[in-house]
């Protein structure tokens, strides 16, 4: 009995270390494990075909702020060849900016482009979202510099007004590649960004009214939009993958 009371407590107590030494490991949270973190997979890219009347190309922040970072300004080409796809199809162009910041002649606003204050999410406080709707609008190819700042914000925000966000990958440029890493995990990967299903354990009836009703909500429609508040959505793309029809 003896021996067994002993073995019991040699145990508790190779426990107690080991649980005492996990946590003086994790003491500093990530920060103890940075330097052995992973990075995953990168993401799928896709194919987008974008619908001009109800898609808007939003462009943030490519100011003389973007010409001081070298990978900004390797991103321009990209973001033109968007834009002038963009304007040839009648698509809705818009700017934002904060107070005093002018855009770069290569992306420059047209007459009747118009351009939005705000500062980190663009939705908020502001009337972005009001102009959006007055022209019909349910989809937005967002692009802005920096990506872990106001291209990550406003695509939240997007998706909680129930936009589907379109977010070209060689169009959010940041100030290293770690940045806009990061970003495309997080909307690659928080469930907030990722469309929705329908329910399970309907029939097939069930979950294609279902189905319509949640694409009714990303659309900001009236017709048939369920309870509760609306739900959008991000796709991950580059330029390239982009077309309007």
């Amino acid at each position: 009995m003896n021996a067994y009371f002993k073995m019991v407590a040699c145990t508790s107590l190779a426990v107690a270390v080991g649980a005492a030494c996990l946590s003086d490991a994790h003491a500093q949270g990530v920060i103890s494990e940075w330097n052995q973190v992973q990075a995953p997979p990168a993401p799928e890219l896709h194919q987008v075909t974008a619908d001009p009347t109800k898609t808007a190309l939003l462009l943030m922040d490519f100011g003389q702020n973007c010409s001081r970072e070298p990978r900004c300004m390797a991103d321009i080409p990209h973001i033109k060849m968007l834009l002038d796809q963009a304007r040839s199809h009648r698509a809705f162009v818009l700017y934002s900016s904060f107070a005093g910041l002018s855009v770069i002649s290569e992306l420059a606003p047209q007459a009747g482009e118009p351009t939005v204050l705000g500062f980190g999410d663009r939705f908020y406080n502001t009337n972005l979202d009001q102009t959006l709707k007055q022209h019909g609008i349910d989809t937005i190819i967002a692009c802005g510099t920096v990506a872990n700042g106001v291209e990550f914000f406003t695509a939240a925000g997007a998706t909680a007004r129930g936009y589907h966000v379109i977010v070209p990958v060689d169009c959010m440029p940041a100030g290293s590649a770690y940045a806009e890493q990061n970003v495309v995990w997080g909307l690659a990967n928080d469930p907030e960004f990722t469309p929705p299903r329908a329910p399970r354990g309907r029939q097939a009836g069930d979950q294609a009214a279902a189905a319509a009703r949640t694409r009714g909500a990303a659309r900001g429609s009236g017709a048939g939009r369920p309870s509760g508040p609306l739900r959008g959505y991000a796709t991950l793309t580059s330029v390239d993958m982009i077309h309007f029809g």
